[in-house]
């Protein structure tokens, strides 16, 4: 042979090439499942839940009274619009004599669930 030299690189070369061709093929490493991070803090979860769960008495509550008022022989309920949030009621509206709006509180007091009431009813 007449570069013995050249062919030691060559093969070295090739070599080298195979390895790194054979190193790139190789498998990939796996990773580990994704999972979510997000997670609703539990204090955030419990007012929610609070919440919605005054949105449902309130709306109860609301009902109630407004029940109440239609039931009653001295008040006109459907002239009265009640309102409830945290066992506060409201009553707005209009009715006509000072003892019709008294006694619409009365009732409102009277109904299960009623912390307070304000009375904004007009009457003449």
């Amino acid at each position: 042979m007449r570069y013995p030299q050249l062919r030691l690189l060559s093969i070295g070369a090739l070599a080298a090439v195979a390895i790194g061709t054979f190193g790139a093929c190789s498998p990939k490493r796996e990773e580990p499942p994704r999972t979510s991070t997000m997670q609703t803090p539990p204090a955030t979860t419990s007012a929610v839940a609070q919440r919605g769960g005054n949105l449902i008495d309130d709306a109860t509550l609301t009902t109630k009274v407004k029940t109440a008022l239609l039931a009653d022989d001295q008040v006109k309920g459907m002239k009265i619009d009640v309102d409830s949030n945290s066992g506060t009621v409201t009553l707005s509206g209009s009715v006509d004599t000072a003892s019709e709006k008294m006694r619409a509180e009365q009732v409102a007091e009277g109904v299960e669930g009623v912390k307070s009431v304000k009375n904004n009813l007009a009457a003449p």
